[in-house]
């Protein structure tokens, strides 16, 4: 990590993710710090998440995302794992996408409904690219700081 070369008067902006990514743990100071923040709830429509998912994983090897999936088994239960398998064997990505995504969604849901609502600003949006979803994130930004301050004048 490069952290220790960010400004600390400035903010760094970073994905809502679960103490641990894969075989990673976040050290205990950012995963405090990430769950003191606010968050931007980027609320984009699945269809679109979908595409994105398509053309970000659709290139992989078809055997490592069945991999993938079949590390999933346990969070997806054994008929979508199944289902998911078959639709990747017929390149139905969508499909593929749709039955991991009810997983992920639920999961995140979860942990965003354990937060304090008050720090959560929920973001319409049908934006795609990661440039015109930073011009969106700088556009709520003030917004997001009050939240910080809001917080800071609480306690």
């Amino acid at each position: 990590l490069h952290l220790h070369r960010a400004d600390p008067k400035r903010p760094i902006w970073v994905e809502d993710e679960s103490r641990k990514i894969g075989w990673v743990r976040l050290p205990d100071p950012i995963w405090h710090a990430m769950q003191a923040a606010p968050i931007a709830f980027l609320d984009i429509p699945r269809e679109l998440r979908v595409d994105n998912l398509i053309r970000d994983y659709g290139q992989f090897d078809q055997t490592l995302l069945a991999e993938a999936i079949t590390r999933l088994h346990k969070q997806l239960g054994g008929l979508d794992t199944r289902l998911a398998i078959e639709a990747l064997e017929q390149s139905d990505y969508a499909k593929v996408c749709d039955i991991t995504l009810r997983y992920y969604d639920k999961t995140y849901l979860y942990g965003l409904s354990r937060r304090d609502q008050t720090t959560v600003v929920t973001i319409p949006t049908v934006l795609q690219t990661p440039e015109s979803i930073a011009k969106l994130l700088i556009e709520h930004r003030q917004e997001l700081l009050s939240r910080i301050a809001g917080q800071q004048t609480e306690g």
